[in-house]
């Protein structure tokens, strides 16, 4: 094998395989050699042959797109870096760490990051919670939670099977109509089979729009074959259409609007933004609520739902509408700190009953701890 090796390199040097030799050698791109990264002329060079010259071998088309991808990377990060200072993020550290507010937060122009002094409210938040933690206030509670019940004892002798259970007899009382809007989403579909249950629901319309995952149609065909006397309709729109000019008859007669509605807040982005999005949406439905239905009372279940109920309220006030008609729907606060203080207590969550004041926010949030006997333990 070494003899035939050497027979073939002397064999490349006479002069009758030289030439062939090297264009095959040129070809394969040896003698090609790129600039060096720092050297920005030669660099730029390759690159402009990239557009203006054919490459002779798959090396010299390596070199000028490593040239180009030189200049593509910088063009990139100078475009991005261009965009947060033409359109910084909202947020709290690009406030603190960014180039825009080096010279302020070192010379103290912007002020800190966090609060250090008290801020002045139009609601005394220390004293509203010392007036509710005050004895006075202890009978103004919606009623004193029931003492658990005991284990029962067991059984001496077999308790008897229960009777078959007696037919379901319809309600006499006043049918209501009940509207959801967004009734094909996430929230919305469990909804309105809740209030499809309700025997008191004498007609249900599903709203939603054609976009949706889940046509409308579909879950009120669903909801139509339970054995309840409710009529259950749907209505479908385009995501241009204007609810005012095309759901009268969604609306008209209804005594009760759930909205469920809007988009979910998405990474990086804050309440401000959450609210201009689904500001818009709450207020299309509410304009037709107030055209078509003024004496329903109004369910929103929007985020962010302490600063969409009060816009909401002031539109209905506009119009001479009564604004308490507009009510949020946060009990879900109410829920998790009872059941977070029932966890910590080992205490059962049905018999804890903790208030919360405050918005909806992280930030304005406040479970009144001491206002239930468990959790003031």
């Amino acid at each position: 094998m070494a003899a035939c090796l050497r027979g073939s390199k002397a064999a490349l040097r006479t002069p009758a395989l030289r030439g062939p030799y090297n264009i095959a050698k040129r070809h394969l791109g040896e003698t090609v050699a790129g600039p060096p990264i720092t050297d920005v002329k030669g660099n730029l060079k390759q690159a402009i042959n990239f557009f203006t010259k054919s490459p002779v071998s798959y090396t010299e088309f390596k070199v000028q797109c490593c040239a180009v991808r030189l200049f593509a990377f910088g063009g990139v990060t100078a475009g991005c870096a261009l965009a947060l200072f033409l359109d910084p993020p909202k947020s709290s550290y690009w406030r603190r760490w960014s180039p825009l507010y080096w010279w302020s937060n070192l010379w103290g122009g912007k002020g800190p990051l966090f609060l250090k002094s008290k801020v002045e409210h139009e609601v005394d938040v220390p004293e509203l919670m010392k007036q509710l933690s005050s004895p006075s206030l202890a009978g103004l509670k919606a009623s004193a939670p029931p003492p658990e019940p005991a284990a029962p004892a067991p059984a001496k002798e077999p308790t008897p099977a229960p009777a078959p259970a007696a037919a379901k007899k319809p309600s006499t009382g006043k049918k209501f109509k009940v509207c959801v809007c967004g009734g094909a989403g996430g929230i919305g579909q469990p909804l309105s089979m809740l209030m499809a249950l309700d025997e008191r629901v004498g007609e249900l319309s599903v709203f939603d729009l054609n976009i949706s995952m889940v046509p409308a149609a579909g879950v009120a065909a669903d909801l139509s074959h339970l054995e309840y006397p409710s009529k259950v309709k749907a209505y479908s729109l385009d995501k241009d259409d204007k609810p005012i000019e095309k759901l009268e008859e969604c609306l008209s007669g209804c005594d009760l609007v759930l909205v469920p509605a809007g988009m979910p807040r998405k990474p990086g982005m804050t309440r401000d933004d959450l609210f201009k999005t689904n500001a818009d949406i709450a207020k299309g439905i509410v304009e037709a609520c107030a055209k078509f239905c003024p004496k329903a009372v109004l369910g929103m279940i929007v985020n962010p739902v302490n600063s969409v109920v009060p816009a909401m309220a002031e539109l209905y006030k506009k119009k001479g509408l009564d604004p308490m008609k507009i009510v949020g729907i946060t009990t879900l606060d109410v829920v998790r700190a009872n059941k977070f203080v029932g966890g910590i207590t080992g205490k059962n969550p049905n018999y804890i009953n903790v208030p919360v004041i405050g918005g909806h926010a992280g930030t304005t949030i406040m479970p009144v701890f001491s206002q239930d006997k468990v959790a003031a333990t």
